[in-house]
């Protein structure tokens, strides 16, 4: 076609304009690439996850979903996608298929192996055995995933990158990971140890009898891994871990099993779903049945789309492209000028104005199909790269490569509809022009209707409305929580009306600025008129500084206010500087486990002095309870005492809310502390040993009360009048709680968060509560506070001990937003920038003749570099101060947003960061300046001028 021919021809001549249109759009189509690539690659293709699992020869996987009854599957039986048929919402159909012998009672028994067998038919069954067990060598020790397997009868599912893989009992290999942290090589012995819940070689579904003896196994690292995306852990032969087949750890099952022989149909897929197991086939994967025959679809997962998420991504996805329009734009407009002659001439010739705009509009195909093609190619390769460095490293981040070479082309034809779209308008502008004028080589700005700056105006003002309320709604709900999806897409509703009403509105800013003029020297006088009468170059580039600007200043007032609100409500756990130690884990007896941490406490002593030291336990209920019941441990109100909204049955509404946050009863507002070093539950038993080392206020009072056999309860309404505490101890099922326990003893309240200590129990009490006292972890206070570099070498020192033992410090909340706003400091002034640069190098490539004309009439070099620091003044300025307060506001609404979704706090307010925006205002106009006075010529040829 003659317009791509002229389009072609143009682009070819203009390089640097081609140059800069393509890397603009180039950029997101880079982005675009790289996350596909990295998507599409990140879930393993069919042939990729039946080697994974399957390897070479078996025919399928048979894994226990832990369901009280059927499980639902997709193809793949990958776990995220298998649900228990009693969480989905199905048709009848498909909830006859329960299968009558396996009932869906809460002591349904695991299938056995028999069971499977006789679902399958003749196949041979390879029983793999999956369990965390603690494992040591020398002064190293830490807990391990290991699968005992046969691997000899599954080849292909594991692979040995170093050494071998197990041959006999007695022999392990490990991972990558696993070998480093033990410090061991091939050759080396490591010591295995498991607490199992029932005898060691029980199978499932017998009446095995618990028992709670530590079994200690000595094995022989004959290889190491081969590293592989989300490797399931270390191998050992069956036998070498005793006690694995009745690993206690709540989770999934430990046994699955390999199927060797004859494939395994869907219909038997189906049948094991029944026994509560999930299944990978290799010849199901490989020749999918028909979509009607699955039971499950996508929605009955429970895993629905989230709207709001969707709808934020697509805002800011949609930002991000018009800025890349607005920046493109006016590279166009300033193309179209230059190529003004050539356009009048074909229009002389004969063309019409649909010709013009053909033209125009196929430069933009051109240079987007340009650089459509060359992001995509430079966004795979380093996607390419990045993994390649990975693998470099040992990190294996996907499982395989996959080009999208479909969704690749659909980015292609994306960034010719964007080279399209941003030169549109100069197109329409281009059609418009006065033929005779162009030919004559006068030129002349359209002019722009007066209503449009009002119009502009009027959507930013709608925008703010709309986004006010979407956060209004947020506060005030209909339920008095929470915020609906109506109210999210009113708030990226409005802040999006609010970006096009700027947009809109440019033209007439820079109208208005430009009457200003006469009261600036003659620089910056003839940058004033120049923007003013050049609106369509410098209107975008305005509104791309307006829109970067605002959107860092929203999200650094937005930011700042979060950090403000999460210091606001930070309670410390000890006192500053003090150090904790604790095991990662609750198994193990008391004196193993205490031994274990006075060792790390002796090492961490070697690097760091301490003052003094006491243990940490907690309540754990005395016995076995049912993996499904939640425990909870609570001090009950005295009567008259507790907050209305208990046993509301409903959310509150608004006014309930409100007046609960003014009733002492209600307790206090959300409240946050640090994870605390240790594992399990957070009900302390202590003598006051330990609590007098937290160094918090009321603690020497607590430590009192606990010393002479008393509660401590953090609440005062919690200590009735006889000056005892109602305690109870409660099991829950998710559903509902029952009390099963309940004590009254003598209590003393401290004023504490609920996320410190809720209720510390004497040991007396705890065991009359039918609890046990659990060695968790140990207090630590050092001499003086410690640094982070003492916490580093206590770190150090504790986990040569053990792998298992973790150290935590308490230190003052860090506003960690110091590099966030750093890194939008830096997003916007790059942005600001180069969006101030794209417009005064048009700007100077467009208006050669008039500093020509200067330079003719005596000006000097100085003059024309102030001219071009000039324009860059006007847009930069301008464009920064506009910015800046619009984002204040949008970071307002943003924050009244989310303090109404997380319910109403009057700590959640808006904070604005001064000095953050003060550079801003400072940094963004002078880089924009220094270097716009740095890249103007000095010299100029003079040009033959008619008129304008």
């Amino acid at each position: 076609m003659p317009a791509l021919r002229i389009a072609s021809r143009d682009a070819r001549r203009h390089n640097g304009r081609t140059a800069l249109v393509v890397v603009m759009i180039m950029l997101p189509v880079i982005v675009g690439a790289i996350a596909l690539t990295a998507v599409t690659s990140g879930r393993p293709t069919d042939e990729t996850y039946v080697q994974m699992n399957l390897g070479d020869t078996a025919q399928a996987q048979l894994l226990q979903a832990r369901c009280a009854g059927p499980v639902l599957q997709n193809v793949r039986g990958e776990r995220p996608w298998s649900v228990c048929q009693a969480d989905v919402q199905t048709e009848p159909d498909v909830e006859a298929r329960a299968d009558a012998g396996f009932d869906a009672g809460p002591d349904r028994r695991e299938p056995t192996q028999a069971d499977l067998v006789a679902a399958l038919g003749d196949v041979e069954l390879v029983r793999s055995l999956t369990g965390g067990v603690q494992a040591s060598t020398g002064d190293r020790s830490r807990q391990i995933w290991v699968d005992e397997v046969d691997v000899s009868r599954v080849p292909g599912v594991f692979t040995a990158g170093r050494g071998r893989l197990p041959e006999r009992p007695g022999e392990v290999a490990l991972t990558e990971d696993h070998a480093d942290s033990l410090d061991v090589e091939i050759g080396h012995t490591i010591t295995v140890k498991v607490e199992p819940a029932q005898g060691a070689d029980a199978d499932p579904g017998t009446d095995a009898k618990p028992r709670h003896d530590v079994v200690t196994a000595e094995a022989a690292v004959v290889g190491v891994l081969a590293e592989e995306w989300l490797s399931p852990g270390s191998v050992a032969y069956p036998g070498t871990v005793p006690g694995l087949a009745s690993y206690a750890e709540p989770g999934p099952s430990p046994h699955s099993w390999f199927v060797r022989g004859d494939p395994v149909s869907w219909e038997q897929v189906l049948a094991l779903n029944d026994l509560g197991m999930r299944v990978i086939s290799r010849s199901v994967i490989e020749d999918p049945p028909d979509p009607a025959e699955m039971p499950l679809t996508g929605h009955e997962t429970g895993r629905g789309t989230d709207l709001q998420s969707i709808g934020i991504v697509g805002a800011v996805v949609g930002v991000g492209l018009l800025e890349v329009i607005l920046l493109v734009g006016p590279a166009f407009t300033v193309g179209a000028r230059r190529s003004s002659r050539q356009l009048a001439i074909l229009a002389a010739t004969g063309g019409t104005p649909r010709d013009m705009r053909r033209v125009v509009l196929a430069s933009g195909l051109v240079l987007g199909l340009l650089a459509g093609v060359l992001g995509a190619m430079v966004g795979v390769l380093l996607a390419l790269a990045f993994n390649a460095v990975m693998v470099a490293r040992g990190e294996l981040v996907v499982p395989n490569i996959v080009i999208p070479w479909l969704l690749l082309i659909a980015l292609v034809g994306f960034a010719v509809v964007l080279g399209a779209v941003a030169a549109l308008l100069p197109a329409r502008r281009a059609a418009k022009d006065d033929v005779v004028a162009t030919l004559a080589g006068r030129r002349r700005e359209a002019r722009q209707h007066r209503a449009v700056p009002w119009v502009g105006v009027g959507l930013a003002a709608l925008g703010l409305a709309v986004a006010s309320y979407g956060a209004y709604g947020a506060t005030v709900g209909t339920d008095g929580y929470g915020a609906s999806t109506t109210h999210t897409a009113a708030l990226l509703a409005g802040a999006v009306l609010l970006e096009i009403g700027i947009i809109v509105a440019a033209g007439g800013i820079v109208t208005l600025i430009a009457k200003l003029a006469p009261r600036f020297p003659a620089a910056i006088r003839l940058a004033l008129r120049d923007a003013g009468r050049q609106r369509g170059r410098t209107a975008p580039a305005l509104a791309a500084v307006v829109a970067a600007v605002a959107g860092m200043a929203a999200v650094s007032v937005y930011v700042t206010s979060e950090a403000g609100y999460r210091e606001a409500i930070y309670r410390p756990s000890l006192a500053e500087g003090t150090l904790e130690i604790g095991l990662t884990s609750l198994d193990g007896a008391n004196e193993d486990r205490s031994a274990d941490l006075a060792a790390a406490a002796d090492a961490v002593g070697k690097v760091l002095p301490i003052a003094d030291q006491a243990s940490v336990s907690v309540g754990v209920p005395v016995g076995d309870l049912p993996d499904q019941l939640l425990t909870s441990i609570r001090a009950q109100p005295s009567p008259g005492n507790a907050c209305p909204l208990a046993g509301l049955g409903r959310r509150p509404t608004e006014q309930e809310h409100a007046d609960a946050l003014d009733d002492p009863r209600c307790g206090r507002l959300a409240e946050n502390s640090r994870r605390r070093a240790w594992a399990g539950p957070h009900t302390y038993v202590d003598d006051g040993t330990a609590t007098a080392l937290v160094g918090l206020p009321g603690a020497d009072k607590a430590a009192a009360a606990l010393a002479d056999g008393k509660a401590v309860v953090n609440d005062r309404y919690a200590v009735w009048s006889d000056g005892n505490a109602r305690i109870t101890f409660e099991t829950s099922d998710g559903k509902s709680a029952e009390t099963t326990e309940t004590i009254e003893v003598a209590a003393e309240s401290v004023e504490w968060s609920r996320t410190q200590y809720s209720v510390i129990l004497p040991p007396a009490a705890a065991a009359e509560l039918g609890m046990e006292s659990k060695v968790v972890g140990m207090i630590l206070v050092p001499d003086e506070p410690a640094s982070d570099a003492d916490v580093a070498a206590a770190r150090a020192a504790a986990e040569s001990v053990s792998g298992d033992i973790d150290v935590a410090v308490e230190s003052s909340p860090v506003v960690e937003t110091s590099i966030d706003m750093l890194v939008l400091l830096a997003g916007a002034t790059l942005l600001g920038v180069v969006a101030t640069w794209i417009s005064v190098g048009l700007a100077a490539a467009e208006s050669r003749s008039d500093l020509a004309t200067l330079a003719a009439i005596g000006a000097s070099p100085a003059m024309r570099r102030w001219v071009a620091g000039g324009q860059a003044a006007v847009l930069a300025v301008t464009g920064v101060l506009l910015g800046v307060a619009t984002g204040i506001v949008m970071g307002a609404v943003f924050v009244d947003f989310s303090a109404g979704s997380s319910g109403i706090d009057p700590r959640f307010g808006v904070s604005v960061p001064w000095l953050l925006l003060g550079a801003t205002i400072i940094v963004i106009p002078a880089l924009a300046v220094l270097g716009a006075m740095a890249a103007a010529p000095s010299r100029l040829p003079l040009v033959r001028r008619l008129a304008q």
